[in-house]
């Protein structure tokens, strides 16, 4: 079996995002006004989706900072920041209602 270079993965992780999420037909216009058809793939997350990707954050961050405890000198200043930063960053999260998967089109130019 012969082995993938990175672009042939960075291509076959491209379709397989966009097999997933709802197509949205979008306009490619050039520098030039040239107009050709693209789609782009939205994933849009429910409340639930929402609540469960942020505790995810929140449990990584606070898992982390149970780690640095640990860590000498370092905790005081890691402990503080990750718990700060775990309420931040599962507020984010918990605030973004969908995501660009990717897109294609042809160049219109």
């Amino acid at each position: 079996m012969s082995s993938l270079n990175r672009e042939e993965l960075e291509k076959l992780k491209h379709q397989k995002m966009m097999t997933q999420g709802l197509g949205c037909p979008v306009k490619i216009i050039s520098s030039d006004g040239k107009v050709s058809p693209g789609e782009v793939c939205i994933q849009y997350f429910s409340p639930k989706t929402r609540g469960v990707r942020a505790l995810k954050f929140l449990g990584t961050c606070w898992g982390f900072m149970i780690i640095s405890v640990f860590i000498p000198l370092a905790h005081f200043v890691l402990v503080p920041g990750l718990f700060i930063a775990g309420i931040l960053s599962a507020s984010f999260v918990y605030s973004t209602e969908s995501v660009v998967l990717g897109g294609r089109g042809l160049c219109p130019t």
